[in-house]
């Protein structure tokens, strides 16, 4: 086993350096969330079409299994791992890391057992058992390679675990095309998770070198201690995965299947917007935990900064898709998904307040405050349902919009409050957000201009950033953390 690494005289966490490598973290996560989902974009034509339906079929049941184990699996552990490793010393992250790789590869390996029996029981035939095997190995291999970024993240070198995953989807892509070229067969396009995930194994362990020979091992104290903290977010991660989901099950229930399918389309765009809140807040989270733990004045700056910029995004990404789900519908579903267009505008304005839900669920997090973040998530997923129940069945796709947006709301004042009535020093000054929603107004003031929608999100997005310029609406010290140049409020020293 090597040594752990030196302590050192001060952590990257507790320097005034972190909040500007948080943010500018957050900006390469989402670039590379952005890019990602372009090379997923430009295989996909190549292999539904090379595929057939039935097969095509068949690699999406697969997958989609192989998805729920490994959601399964990481249970919260990834969330867990980087708390603990902001808030322990040199010995602490040796042992936290020897006993979550243990942890995953135990949890792991038993669900990809399962995920093949499962295939075997259900019937899918050799082929596909075979290929969900395969596909479950990779994602096996795929979660040892995400537990060793755990250091990378509670780092705040956050560049290099988007390098990672972008060079990882870049393999499965790339690897794709080869076999259309090729003419491979189906079994070989589940084997290509095993060698993508390899390689950002290997990568990943070479970068981090520190823990790169520390052998998983289970201490009972030590494994307990982490499953405790592992199944509260586990539950609220399952919560939060339901939100949006539940309501398209609820429409399969008391709605059309057409009335469904236009809800589906609007869910599918909203599905990929709503996980940038998410890249945002776990940027931050590893600065969150340990001000949690050695300086609630520095927590405080972090959570108002965090506040604002949510605010500000929120609102921002409401003009983008109230004045661009024409376009965003055609490029979908085209005109046979016409009336999806009103359904994402109303969901387009829930987006708005989605920024928060991510940041006060982390903020919950990091306080200890398990329970009360899942009794808000209970309350925001049976908001969803009875809402969408209701109004689902009264108006169709658009009445399930209206339900999710208001569900939204819910959702957020749960959190806030659970946050804030308990902890008064973590109230969030609401200053910016008359700002923002006078800003937002001249954005919206877009739709009665005459010209093509793509004109109209970018002139919208123009008037909305300058009317915020003319407000000060921008933090400035926001403005700075981006550039490097911000000074954090000094707090104890840790």
């Amino acid at each position: 086993m090597l040594e752990g690494p030196p302590v050192r005289e001060q952590d990257v966490l507790d320097t005034p350096a972190a909040g500007g490598k948080a943010i500018r973290g957050g900006f390469l996560r989402i670039g590379g969330y952005v890019v990602g989902m372009v090379l997923t974009l430009a295989s996909a034509p190549l292999l539904t079409r090379y595929l057939g339906v039935e097969d095509f079929g068949h690699w999406v049941t697969v997958l989609s299994l192989v998805t729920i184990v490994a959601l399964v699996a990481d249970a919260g552990m990834t969330v867990v791992g980087v708390r603990e490793y902001a808030i322990r010393d040199a010995d602490g992250r040796r042992v936290l890391m020897a006993n979550l790789l243990a942890l995953r590869m135990l949890v792991a390996g038993a669900g990809m057992l399962l995920a093949v029996a499962f295939a075997a029981i259900a019937g899918y035939g050799g082929e596909l058992v075979l290929g969900t095997a395969l596909a479950g190995f990779g994602m096996l291999i795929g979660i040892l390679q995400v537990t060793y970024t755990v250091p990378l993240i509670s780092e705040l070198k956050l560049g290099v675990v988007t390098a990672v995953e972008l060079l990882r989807q870049a393999f499965v892509v790339a690897g794709i095309i080869a076999l259309v070229l090729v003419g491979g067969s189906l079994i070989a396009f589940f084997s290509l998770f095993i060698p993508a995930c390899a390689i950002a194994l290997l990568v990943t362990v070479l970068v981090v070198r520190r823990f790169a020979a520390i052998r998983p091992a289970l201490d009972r104290v030590e494994a307990r201690h982490l499953l405790a903290e592992t199944l509260p977010a586990a539950a609220a991660t399952m919560l939060t995965s339901l939100f949006y989901r539940v309501a398209v099950i609820v429409m399969s229930l008391v709605a059309t299947p057409t009335q469904t399918g236009y809800f589906g389309a609007s869910f599918r765009i909203v599905e990929v917007i709503v996980a940038v809140p998410s890249l945002i807040a776990g940027a931050a989270f590893p600065i969150m935990a340990r001000a949690a733990k050695t300086d609630r004045v520095r927590l405080a700056y972090a959570l108002q900064r965090l506040f604002e910029a949510s605010v500000i995004l929120g609102c921002w990404t409401a003009i983008s898709v109230v004045l661009g789900a024409q376009v965003g519908i055609d490029v979908l579903g085209g005109e046979e998904y016409q009336p999806a267009v009103e359904v994402l505008r109303i969901q387009g304005i829930a987006l708005a307040v989605s920024f928060l839900v991510a940041v006060w669920a982390a903020a919950l997090w990091v306080t200890g405050a398990r329970r009360a973040l899942l009794t808000a998530n209970v309350v925001g997923v049976s908001a969803a349902i009875v809402l969408t129940a209701v109004l689902g069945s009264l108006e169709g796709a658009i009445g399930a919009a209206i339900a999710m947006t208001i569900a939204e709301v819910v959702l957020v004042v749960a959190l806030g409050t659970a946050l804030m009535r308990p902890q008064p020093d973590l109230r969030a000054d609401p200053a910016i957000v008359a700002k923002a929603l006078a800003a937002t107004a001249a954005g919206l003031s877009l739709w009665f201009v005459p010209v093509p929608d793509v004109a109209q999100v970018i002139l919208g997005s123009l008037a909305y950033f300058a009317v915020l310029l003319a407000l000060r609406a921008l933090p400035p010290d926001l403005l700075d953390a981006a550039r490097g140049r911000i000074a954090e409020p000094a707090g104890p020293a840790s």
